[in-house]
C-alpha cells in the first residue's frame, strides 16, 4: 500500500538533527527535504527545538510541507546572510503544493537576509508561523518574499523584522 504524505522526522534516523540551537542542522534538514521530494512529496516534521542552519533550505519539488509543533516551539534559526527557507520553481516549471506550517523562521544575520522566499510556486500555504528577523532591518532584510507564485493562502502569521534604524 502507498502511504500518502509520509512523515520525515528530522530528529529521527537517518537525518539526526539535534535542535539544540548550537549544532548546525542544515545537512540533516536538507536530507529530509530531499527524501520527501524523492518520494513525490511528504511532511518534513520539526519536533520542538531550535534548528540552527548555515545555508538555505531549498524545496524545489512538488508536495512538500515543512511542519513544526508550533511557532514558539519549532524554530529554524538561519545564521547566515541569504535566504533561510526557499521554495523555488523555475520560469517553466512551477513547484506545486508547498506548505509551511507551525514554524518560526528566524534570521540572526546582521547582513541582508530573507527569512522565507516563495518563488514560482502554485498552490502554497503559510499558516500558524512566525517569520522573524533579528538585526536584519539595518541591512535591508525581508521577512517573507513571494514572487511569481499563484493560488496562495497565508493565515495566522506574524512577520516582523527587528533592528536598529539609523536616522
Amino acid at each position: 500500500a502507498t502511504v500518502r504524505n509520509p512523515y520525515y522526522n528530522i530528529k529521527a534516523a537517518p537525518y539526526g538533527a539535534k535542535g539544540d540551537g548550537t549544532t548546525n542542522d542544515t545537512t540533516a534538514i536538507q536530507a529530509a527535504i530531499d527524501a520527501a521530494e524523492a518520494a513525490g512529496g511528504g511532511v518534513v516534521y520539526f519536533p520542538a527545538g531550535t534548528y540552527k542552519t548555515t545555508a538555505q533550505l531549498l524545496v524545489d519539488s512538488h508536495g512538500v510541507t515543512l511542519k513544526g509543533s508550533g511557532p514558539k516551539s519549532s524554530i529554524i534559526r538561519s545564521d547566515f546572510a541569504g535566504i533561510g527557507v526557499y521554495a523555488k520553481g523555475t520560469v517553466y516549471v512551477n513547484v506545486n503544493n508547498f506548505a509551511l506550517e507551525g514554524l518560526q523562521v528566524t534570521s540572526t544575520s546582521t547582513y541582508a537576509t530573507t527569512a522565507v522566499r516563495i518563488e514560482s510556486v502554485a498552490h502554497f500555504q503559510v499558516s500558524n508561523c512566525i517569520i522573524w528577523g533579528e538585526n536584519a532591518a539595518t541591512a535591508g532584510g525581508i521577512g517573507m518574499k513571494i514572487c511569481g507564485s499563484a493560488y496562495g493562502t497565508i493565515t495566522n502569521i506574524l512577520c516582523q523584522m527587528k533592528g536598529n534604524v539609523s536616522s
